[in-house]
């Protein structure tokens, strides 16, 4: 059974925690495996629709995923394409956040992972075409969605609202996608994968991740795995801190998103009037 609801992204928007809470509904059945990355072509769209349905359970009202990959416009062209010719008439979900807090979530990110090794201000470079950059670029990611799906078929959702309003902003995500509202706000009191806790691996930790996803520990069961990673990863890691972005970067970030945001708010009537602050004090960094 095919879905009929895609969480279409950005990348570090809480996608993770919202595929959550959107699993706990009784009426939602999301994917077992987040970030299934089907439409995009050099993943798993070789695998076959057959594959793709084979994820969802049939049961459900609502059958969805969660893939930010496929608003890497920049990188995957196409998904939009793809998407529309499988699932025509699916609800898509796309979850944005100030871009940039989420440059500096993002620049966590690929440091604990250990594929940033520069300092903030050399990665971070103030033109469109740069990946962190583009990847903010909201209403640019969302263009070919737009060309191909009924605009009443995407919901905009700031990050801001699902974590400072969770309960009015999922009802309202309940109600886009068509099922009961009133389900126990307390279902949902928590988040997953926030920057703040983000480490920073070496040689070591990456060698037990690659050892953990061979065959050798397959008769080990996923939770024990799950447990022994929390337990060992951390001990071996260090915790990095959230990098400082200089005021003349951010002024000029700013004056690069301005003109997207402002498409976006024709689109959505979303406010974004606090987003790309630029006369933060130099010593604090932005949020994570």
């Amino acid at each position: 059974m095919l879905p009929n609801l895609v969480i279409i992204g950005a990348m570090k928007c809480a996608t993770t925690s919202l595929h959550a809470y959107l699993g706990l509904h009784p009426e939602i059945a999301m994917s077992g495996r987040k970030e299934l990355d089907f439409f995009v072509e050099n993943q798993n769209w070789q695998r076959g629709v057959a594959w793709y349905a084979s994820q969802f359970s049939a049961d459900a009202t609502v059958r969805g995923e969660a893939s930010p990959r496929y608003t890497i416009r920049s990188l995957d062209a196409g998904v939009a394409d793809r998407m529309h010719v499988v699932i025509p008439d699916a609800s898509l979900i796309y979850l944005v956040r100030d871009p940039i807090d989420r440059i500096v979530s993002q620049y966590m990110h690929s440091v604990a992972s250990g594929t940033e090794t520069r300092p903030v201000d050399l990665a971070v470079e103030p033109r469109l075409e740069n990946d962190y950059v583009s990847r903010g670029r909201y209403h640019w990611q969302l263009e070919p969605y737009l060309d191909r799906f009924d605009v009443r078929r995407i919901l905009v959702v700031k990050q801001d609202d699902l974590r400072r309003n969770r309960d009015e902003t999922l009802r309202r995500v309940f109600q886009f996608v068509g099922v009961a509202e009133d389900v126990p706000a307390d279902r949902f009191a928590f988040e997953v994968h926030t920057s703040s806790g983000k480490v920073q691996g070496n040689s070591m930790t990456r060698a037990i991740e690659s050892l953990a996803m061979t065959s050798h520990f397959g008769w080990v069961p996923r939770r024990v795995q799950q447990q022994l990673r929390r337990i060992i990863l951390p001990a071996l890691s260090r915790s990095i801190q959230p990098p400082i972005l200089s005021i003349d970067l951010r002024r000029r970030l700013a004056d690069l998103f301005r003109p997207d945001l402002e498409r976006l708010h024709s689109l959505t009537g979303l406010s974004f009037d606090n987003w790309c602050v630029t006369d933060l004090n130099p010593e604090v960094p932005a949020p994570s």
